[in-house]
């Protein structure tokens, strides 16, 4: 019983890994900063993103793909246990900045949501206050590579 135990757990393990592993990464210039970036693209990869993660490593982000470029999406801060900036990206272009978002401990109707002020086609989220220390700015050019 007990090896049926650790075997369905080691398998959930697995599971989970494989699964947490499973975004493409790829590397994003943002002005003159370089970063490697988790990309997710679906519906369930969005509503995860960086939820339940203990830390992101400096010069590292999650970049979230709206193929449909009209789109103004609400993002909030549900199950993070960390602060984020946001980069707002139309067009290969910064066009907005939310800095230095905190953790939020409330239930998921009272949290605030962050949207750009026009429509996006690529979001990243990085670690709080990073785009400023990076020097990145409204304007700056973003090169996927």
């Amino acid at each position: 019983m007990n090896f049926r135990i650790f075997l369905f757990f080691a398998t959930l393990l697995i599971l989970c890994s494989s699964l947490l592993a499973a975004y493409e990464k790829r590397a994003l210039q943002v002005g003159a900063v370089m970063y490697d970036v988790e990309v997710v693209q679906t519906v369930p990869e969005r509503r995860q993103g960086l939820s339940g993660r203990s830390h992101l490593k400096s010069n590292c982000g999650m970049l979230f793909v709206y193929k449909n470029h009209r789109e103004i999406p609400a993002f909030w801060m549900k199950g993070m246990l960390f602060p984020i900036d946001i980069i707002w990206i139309s067009n290969d272009e910064v066009i907005q900045i939310t800095s230095d978002i905190p953790v939020e401990r409330c239930e998921e109707f009272c949290l605030q949501k962050y949207s750009p002020y026009k429509a996006i086609d690529h979001v990243l989220e990085i670690n709080a206050g990073e785009a400023k220390e990076m020097g990145i700015q409204i304007g700056d050019r973003v090169k996927f590579r």
